[in-house]
């Protein structure tokens, strides 16, 4: 259950934290006519950065182009905290960070070549500046019972939690 209290008291760490937990999110390149696209992250955490390995041959690839802004979206498992990050994003040729990231579900995307062999494979770096998150109780009995409270002259102050984070370094 996402601890409301240690959300409003860090929520810069809860954002790294749900980011850490999860594989995967929807990445929307601003001003493109694409639809967000499913996408697995790797997080740097030191960095403020999400790496994505993708085929340079695909339209998203085409949106970043030389650069560009992206929103990246995240649910946590439990459905406990939602995630919207704001950034630039932007193609990054480096072989060795490749090689770092790479894992048996990326090769799958490239026909099981390895991270040198499969040269369709780019990094997409997107550097957050911000954050917007949504923290509420997981479990459905306790939000229930709180939204049952709040319905009758008590706080909604348990209900959940948002905010905005400027993750800029």
């Amino acid at each position: 259950m996402a601890d409301l209290d240690s959300v409003r008291q860090s929520p810069e760490k809860a954002v790294l934290d749900a980011l850490d937990a999860t594989r995967a999110g929807m990445l929307h390149v601003e001003g493109s006519d694409l639809h967000p696209q499913p996408m697995t992250h790797h997080l740097d955490r030191v960095g403020g950065q999400l790496w994505f390995i993708a085929d340079r041959y695909t339209d998203l690839v085409g949106a970043v182009g030389q650069g560009a802004e992206a929103r990246f979206t995240v649910t946590t498992k439990a459905q406990d905290i939602y995630l919207s990050l704001v950034g630039p994003i932007e193609q990054v040729e480096n072989e060795d960070r490749l090689t770092e990231l790479w894992t048996p579900v990326a090769s799958a995307f490239f026909d099981g070549e390895s991270p040198v062999e499969a040269e369709r494979a780019i990094l997409l770096r997107l550097t957050f500046r911000e954050a917007a998150i949504w923290a509420s109780p997981r479990n459905p009995v306790i939000l229930g019972l709180q939204f049952l409270r709040a319905a009758t002259g008590g706080s909604s102050d348990d209900l959940g939690y948002h905010t905005i984070v400027n993750l800029a370094a």
